[in-house]
């Protein structure tokens, strides 16, 4: 078989892996959907019929509306459904692994069946994890893209700049990445033969790349008030739209050491365990509608210790390269620092979530530290290149694929329940009630809202009377009257579905 032919049998397994753990998410609507989910459905559908074009995710000035763009042409042929909108990031999922892998074999040095078991992590994560990178809420795996296009393009500074100013205006955690090849570079010019020379040519590239930076910001700037802000009909200069994103990232950094104990031991005990699949619970904290159980006891000593050896054997082949040409033990000398770029992205990113931001630490942020995958997967890449005797390389292929095998099972489980018996969609059925009952236009809360008005297909529009993210639906029903959806009985109202009623 030739390399060209092995890289893409690898390419197509990889890929076939990537939507098998997509499936469930993506092919039964009510597994796992939501209203935020549905506002970037109704931007999509709204592009498609040429009504409105965001710029950013309605009702706010950041979160750049690449999702929904993408998604429209889909639902244009397919019509506006959830597998539509979320067939993009389910294609997105496959150009990560097979970048990665591509990454690997060019960069590396690693044969293409070699290089696979350092990207299976990312094309069989955790269930958890597999959710939230299928969650079409504005920017979940799109970072796993940006930080791989930062290391591809590093080397063309204005590429660098655009690809940082896009993937940053999108979601915030791009800058991980630049802040990864920044310390490479430093890293570079400190342990280079001629420093200086290194120093201006790091310093020239960045520049080149600031400019490049500050030309996607001012270009978005400039289009921002032509925009559709909040909706069809509305404009992005709106004073009615959340903060922007200096603002709102600023407003999320909390630094207070007092509290670093506590961080550590929640962020140690039950986050890093629930990126990898180690902390057995309900599928149901993720926001899946299942029965199903997911995580392993166990699994996060075995990661741990997987990352344990991959770190500390590039680290040490590392060093032993720098004293000697070679090293012993059927080792080599790491021909990339792409395994070190991807530990530096999910250090920081971890780092920066467990330390410096004010979210708790909990499922609900999860989605906040997804770039932290790449620790692992960056210490793998790391033992890959340094060692190459088949033994050992066959020790890390096992335990690998048990990890991701155990991942995949509980991804596999959620598709049998489905199967077998759906949970049924209350949503849905929420919509088709009201089209029966005649009622084109209501109030409920967010939760309810928007998620029902995407999937009646915009035939039933239900304003959020708590967070309005769409203008026309709220000026629709106040200008009609609208009766309102509510989770508590009211005097002459009507039962819609359990815990749910209709209010004049």
């Amino acid at each position: 078989m030739t390399s060209r032919s092995a890289f893409w049998s690898v390419a197509v397994v990889l890929a076939a892996l990537v939507l098998l753990r997509a499936w469930p998410f993506v092919w039964w609507p009510a597994t796992h959907f939501d209203s935020d989910q549905a506002i970037v459905g109704l931007m999509a559908k709204h592009i498609s019929e040429a009504r409105a074009f965001p710029l950013f995710y309605y009702g706010q000035n950041y979160m750049l509306a690449v999702e929904a763009y993408l998604a429209a042409p889909v639902m244009l042929v397919a019509g506006p459904t959830v597998t539509a909108l979320k067939t993009p990031l389910v294609l997105i999922n496959i150009g990560v692994v097979v970048m990665l892998l591509r990454v690997l074999v060019t960069e590396a040095r690693l044969r293409p069946w070699v290089a696979s078991l350092a990207v299976l992590p990312l094309a069989v994560p955790a269930a958890g994890v597999a959710a939230r990178v299928t969650e079409a809420n504005g920017g979940n795996v799109e970072p796993w893209l940006y930080v791989l296009l930062l290391w591809v393009t590093r080397a063309r500074p204005w590429a660098l700049g655009v690809i940082l100013g896009v993937g940053m205006l999108h979601r915030e955690f791009t800058a991980y990445g630049a802040a990864a090849l920044l310390i490479l570079d430093a890293a570079g010019v400190l342990a280079g033969p001629s420093r200086l020379a290194l120093a201006a040519e790091a310093t020239r590239r960045w520049a080149i790349a600031g400019l490049a930076f500050v030309g996607v910001r001012s270009l978005a700037a400039a289009i921002q008030p032509f925009a559709n802000g909040l909706g069809p009909g509305s404009r992005g200069d709106d004073p009615r739209l959340v903060a922007t994103i200096v603002e709102t990232v600023g407003g999320r950094i909390c630094i207070d050491p007092a509290n670093w104990p506590e961080r550590a031991s929640r962020l140690v005990g039950e986050h890093l365990p629930r990126l990898i699949g180690g902390w057995p619970a309900p599928l149901s904290e993720y926001g899946v509608l299942t029965g199903v159980f997911s995580g392993q006891n166990g699994l996060a000593l075995w990661v741990g210790a997987l990352t344990a050896v991959g770190l500390a054997s590039g680290g040490w082949h590392w060093f032993a390269s720098r004293r000697r040409p070679g090293t012993p033990g059927g080792a080599a000398p790491p021909s990339s620092h792409i395994g070190g770029y991807l530990v530096l992205v999910g250090l920081i990113s971890t780092l920066v979530y467990g330390f410096a931001t004010c979210s708790d630490i909990r499922v609900a942020t999860l989605r906040y530290n997804l770039l932290g995958v790449m620790i692992p997967v960056g210490a793998l890449v790391m033992a890959l290149q340094t060692w190459r005797a088949p033994t050992i390389r066959a020790g890390l292929g096992a335990a690998v694929v048990l990890w991701c095998a155990l991942n995949l099972s509980d991804v596999l489980a959620l598709a049998r329940e489905s199967m077998r018996a759906p949970f049924p969609d209350r949503r849905l059925a929420l919509a088709e009630d009201l089209e029966r009952r005649g009622i084109a236009v209501a109030w409920s809360r967010y939760g309810i809202a928007y998620h029902v008005t995407f999937l009646a297909r915009e035939r039933v529009r239900v304003s959020a009377n708590d967070f309005s993210r769409i203008l026309a639906y709220a000026n629709e029903a106040t200008e009609t009257g609208a009766p309102t959806i509510t989770d508590v009985p009211c005097e002459a109202g009507e039962r819609l579905q359990p815990g749910l009623f209709l209010c004049p």
